[in-house]
C-alpha cells in the first residue's frame, strides 16, 4: 500500500468489510467505542484486522460517506467488540448459517441489520444474541426474529420489558410498540386488555439483555430446554 495514497471507504465496501472482519482470526484489537478518539481511530482498528487493509493509519483513511454511515460504523464496531471472546470458527459457522437461512451474502445481511439499529447499545444486544446462536441456546430463526424486534423497539423502551412477566398494560404507546414488535402478546382480552411476554420477548430478555425471567405458575411463556429454571426464575445456562 502506498503511504501517500489514502484508503477510500465507501458504501460498496461495507459488506466485504463486515464479512472480512467477522471472519478475522483475532478480534482482540477491536476497542470499545470511544467518542473522544473519533471514528477514524475505530476504523483504523477495524481495518487492521483484515489482510487487504492491514497497516493502514488513521491519516490514510478517506471516509466517503455521511453521518448516517458514520453511525453505522459506530454501531458495527460495538457489535464486533461484543464478539471478541468468540473464535474465528464460531463466527465463520454463524455467517454460513446466516447465508443459508437468508439466502443472501452474509455481509449484506449483517450490514442491513446494523443499519436498522438506532442506538449504539443495540450493537451489544445483537452481539449477545449472536453468541446465543453460536452456543446453540437459540436457533438461527430465533436470532432473526429477536434481532428484528431489537431493530424496531426504541432502546428507551427496553426497560419496560421485565414488567410484562405478568399481565400488564403501560399507557403512552409503550404497550403498542412492544406488541407491534412481537415481544408481548394479548394475555387477557376484555374490558381491561393485558399483555405478557411472548417467546420472542423472553429470548430478548434472557439472551439479548442478560436478565432473568420469572415464569408464572401457569407457565404461559414457553421455556426452552436449554434454560435453567430455579424457583420459578429462568436464565440461560
Amino acid at each position: 500500500m502506498e503511504a501517500d495514497k489514502p484508503v477510500r471507504i465507501g458504501n460498496d465496501d461495507v459488506p466485504t468489510i463486515i464479512r472480512d472482519t467477522m471472519t478475522a482470526k483475532d478480534l482482540k484489537s477491536i476497542e470499545k467505542n470511544d467518542t473522544r478518539k473519533g471514528l477514524k481511530h475505530g476504523l483504523t482498528r477495524l481495518l487492521n484486522i483484515i489482510p487487504w487493509a492491514g497497516g493502514v493509519a488513521a491519516g490514510e483513511i478517506e471516509l466517503a460517506f455521511d453521518i448516517r454511515d458514520a453511525n453505522f460504523f459506530r454501531n458495527y464496531i460495538a457489535y464486533l467488540y461484543g464478539l471478541n471472546d468468540t473464535t474465528e470458527e464460531q463466527r465463520q459457522k454463524f455467517l454460513e448459517e446466516v447465508e443459508k437461512t437468508a439466502e443472501d451474502y452474509s455481509g449484506n445481511v449483517i450490514a442491513g441489520m446494523i443499519s436498522r439499529i438506532d442506538n449504539i447499545n443495540k450493537g451489544e444486544v445483537l452481539s449477545n444474541l449472536t453468541k446465543a446462536k453460536m452456543s446453540g441456546a437459540i436457533t438461527i430463526e430465533d436470532f432473526f426474529r429477536v434481532s428484528n424486534a431489537v431493530e424496531r423497539i426504541p432502546y428507551s423502551d427496553f426497560k419496560y420489558l421485565p414488567t410484562f412477566q405478568e399481565d400488564n398494560y403501560i399507557e403512552g404507546g409503550v404497550t403498542e410498540i412492544l406488541y407491534a414488535s412481537g415481544v408481548i402478546f394479548q394475555s387477557i382480552v376484555g374490558a381491561e386488555t393485558k399483555f405478557r411476554l411472548s417467546p420472542i420477548g423472553v429470548n430478548l430478555l434472557v439472551y439479548g439483555l442478560y436478565q432473568q425471567v420469572t415464569i408464572s405458575a401457569d407457565n404461559r411463556v414457553s421455556v426452552r430446554p436449554e434454560w435453567e429454571v430455579v424457583d420459578g426464575v429462568a436464565s440461560f445456562k
